[in-house]
């Protein structure tokens, strides 16, 4: 395996160095295949693109390249291109196994998808039975459809048909906490640990869903299983410490966290755990030191840095809390989740001038691709916690520089209507409508007052575009 990867590795630096050069060299059709599922791999998609031209100029008529510009739009989210890049392939070339796979993956994505799903996946599998991925997709869409049984059993023979198929367990976890499916991921993880019952992952998912549960004494059972299968799981160790935590006993999450820190000791998770631990234990000097271990190992973290402000509160020191607050945005930038969780540490006449100036420092520090990203979390989050003034000032200072995206207008316009100025609220929500209308249900979800407000759902009603048919 390491030999393999060094041989990817080797490819994508000739590859590289060929670009640099400007000169030409030939890969063959597998290699070129390779290096750009590497490229993709990899988020480079200036690269990708630059081998995706090169490899459709040297083989012109191997459409598994097309299959792979079309996965690297959908990566993207263009998947209007995308689409049409499958289209085109289906027009001119045989069907595939790999075509079907990318068909199902862009259509999984799709808002209201003009073909099943399913009925694509099940083309693949005619044409490869043998295809572990297509049964690991299967499983996906049994979830989806809420046959936990058949979702098991596909997984399972993927599991069988390729090993490797084992790492990807933990993305069923994401898939069940995002859908809140906690008691079909304890189904789901149940069911499978009777034919693996020696995996670790299995056991680690009965965990994660005993606590999504809050049945915390199951869950430290589970992962207790865990360890006895392989003892150097650290995040076994850091989630028995969190379930300790939740039932309120800080000395067993204690020793369960200083259990992870000797296993992985970069982990800043454990380090500020450990110093909530201490914390609530009464004891603010170990609490402080292990707070400032995690942010030894990462400036950013947001539980460290909101424990050291708690403690310095807590034992009051008021004005070290709000030094340490304004070092911690001075050095880095930080995310708006922080910002608006500190608030509260502000005095009540300063606390929008400095929401004010800690994202002006943040945004001054961040890249300019990520700002309409910052921006569009900053005015939703502004609207949620009521910090209208703030959110009107960035908004107003950032309108016209092109970085607030469609989302991000219509936050600007419900700051404007929760302030009590209609006026703005009209101009704004009228140009949101127009750039992106479909986007006035995410408007409305930021504040149940929005809907009471008659000039809102009138232009609402105003602007909604005219179907084909009405008049």
């Amino acid at each position: 395996m390491e030999e393999f990867d060094d041989n990817i590795d080797t490819l994508v630096e000739q590859f590289k160095q060929m670009i640099s050069a400007g000169k030409s060299r030939y890969f063959d059709s597998d290699e070129m295949e390779t290096i750009i599922e590497e490229f993709i791999e990899q988020s480079d998609l200036e690269n990708c693109d630059r081998a995706l031209d090169y490899a459709l100029k040297l083989f012109p008529s191997h459409p598994e390249f097309r299959v792979l510009k079309a996965r690297k739009l959908r990566l993207q989210f263009d998947f209007d291109a995308a689409q049409k890049e499958l289209t085109e392939i289906e027009r001119l070339y045989p069907p595939s196994v790999e075509f079907y796979k990318e068909k199902f993956s862009l259509l999984s994505l799709v808002t209201d998808p003009e073909e099943d799903a399913l009925q694509i996946l099940l083309k693949a599998y005619r044409l490869d039975p043998s295809d572990p991925e297509i049964q690991y997709f299967f499983a996906f869409e049994f979830l989806k459809k809420k046959e936990i049984d058949k979702a098991v059993q596909c997984y399972a023979i993927a599991i069988k048909q390729d090993a490797a198929f084992v790492d990807q367990m933990v993305n069923f976890a994401y898939y069940f906490d995002e859908n809140m499916q906690y008691a079909d991921a304890h189904t789901f993880y149940t069911i499978l640990s009777k034919q693996f019952p020696l995996l670790p992952g299995v056991w680690f998912g009965i965990g994660l869903a005993c606590s999504w549960m809050k049945k915390y004494t199951e869950a430290i059972d589970a992962y207790h299983y865990v360890l006895c299968l392989d003892e150097n799981v650290s995040t076994a160790h850091f989630n028995i410490g969190n379930a300790y935590f939740e039932m309120k006993e800080y000395g067993k999450a204690l020793e369960q966290y200083q259990m992870t820190i000797e296993l992985a000791n970069e982990d800043f998770y454990a380090y500020a755990a450990a110093g909530d631990c201490y914390f609530y234990l009464s004891d603010f000097e170990n609490a402080f030191f292990y707070y400032q271990q995690a942010l030894s190992h990462n400036p950013n973290h947001e539980e460290a840095i909101l424990g050291v402000v708690n403690l310095l509160e807590t034992v009051g020191k008021k004005k070290e809390a709000l030094a340490f607050v304004e070092k911690a945005f001075s050095k880095n930038p930080q995310s708006c989740e922080l910002l608006f969780a500190l608030a509260q540490s502000f005095d009540e006449d300063q606390k929008e001038n400095k929401i004010v100036e800690y994202a002006e420092l943040t945004l001054s520090k961040i890249r300019e691709e990520d700002k309409p990203e910052y921006l569009c979390v900053f005015l939703c989050q502004a609207c949620v916690d009521k910090h209208y003034e703030a959110g009107i000032c960035i908004a107003e200072k950032y309108w016209a520089s092109g970085n607030m995206d469609g989302f991000s207008l219509f936050s600007m316009a419900a700051l404007y209507y929760l302030n009590g100025n209609i006026v703005k609220g009209n101009q704004h929500l009228a140009d949101a409508l127009i750039l992106n209308y479909d986007y006035y249900h995410f408007f409305l979800s930021l504040d149940d007052r929005l809907s009471q407000i008659p000039d809102v759902m009138k232009l609402i009603e105003n602007y909604r575009p005219i179907k084909d048919g009405e008049k």
